[in-house]
């Protein structure tokens, strides 16, 4: 029977990261996505649950709860000392925050764990290590303490920092493809690799190639090649809509609006 994972990502629409980066919930809820889909590569192991953007955390526990889920996994990027340019010093590094009245001995302690010690070799920053959610605030984390399921709270790099946000733009999907394997290796299950690759790929708008400028790089899924829409369209001159709640890209050409 397949496992029963809830992958949350933020909802902070208020937090904006430098650089490129954008909103923490924006980011984040696609990382989340990201994530589903390397867990659903893994035929039939995992049925995997999402929140959406804008749902209360008390809404997200209560949909995890109800479903009856064995593992919940909260995504986020950190906020500290803004770098008003790059390299001046701001805070960095990964964290991960298990249910700290559990203790070491806990599930919560194991997933925390488990994640880490995959993510935090990819982040470039100092990594800040796998903490009691009790360590952040005496009271612990709200995700953390009201879910049914051993949870863990991810913080995978800091949205203040303009070098772990190029870095996590450039490689979004090896974020998204690590915290799966984590998953897998707290379920002492088999990390099988999917039939994807992304080398040799050249895309080119107008003789351009236009690759270098991706956050998730084209590749091939069975004898197809897949590509960010987003890209292309604004190397054509669009504007590209996302509405998260329809699941709907929507392309407008400049000159239309």
């Amino acid at each position: 029977m397949a496992h029963r994972v809830y992958i949350s990502a933020s909802t902070q629409h208020a937090n904006i990261g430098v650089g490129q980066y954008g909103t923490e919930q924006d980011r984040m809820q696609f990382l989340a996505d990201r994530v589903k889909y390397w867990l659903e590569t893994q035929k039939g192991q995992f049925t995997v649950f999402r929140n959406e953007p804008g749902w209360s955390l008390s809404k997200t526990v209560e949909h995890s709860n109800n479903l009856a889920c064995e593992l919940f996994l909260d995504n986020h990027s950190n906020a500290g000392k803004v770098e008003k340019v790059a390299g001046d010093g701001g805070a960095e590094g990964t964290v991960v925050f298990y249910y700290g009245q559990g203790g070491k001995d806990s599930n919560s302690y194991r997933l925390a764990s488990s994640v880490y010690n995959q993510i935090a070799p990819l982040s470039p920053g100092k990594d800040r290590g796998v903490r009691p959610d009790t360590s952040l605030y005496s009271t612990g984390l709200y995700v953390v303490q009201r879910t049914k399921a051993p949870a863990a709270l991810m913080e995978h790099f800091f949205h203040t920092n303009y070098d772990e946000v190029e870095f996590y733009l450039k490689n979004v999907d090896d974020f998204a493809k690590a915290e799966a394997k984590g998953i897998c290796d707290y379920f002492d299950i088999q990390w099988t690799e999917a039939s994807i690759s992304s080398g040799g790929i050249t895309v080119l708008v107008n003789g351009i190639n236009i690759v270098d400028r991706m956050d998730v790089k084209p590749y091939f899924v069975d004898g197809r090649v897949v590509v960010p829409i987003r890209f292309v369209a604004e190397a054509l001159g669009c504007n590209v809509g996302w509405d998260n709640a329809t699941k709907t890209v929507t392309l407008t050409r400049k000159e239309d609006k």
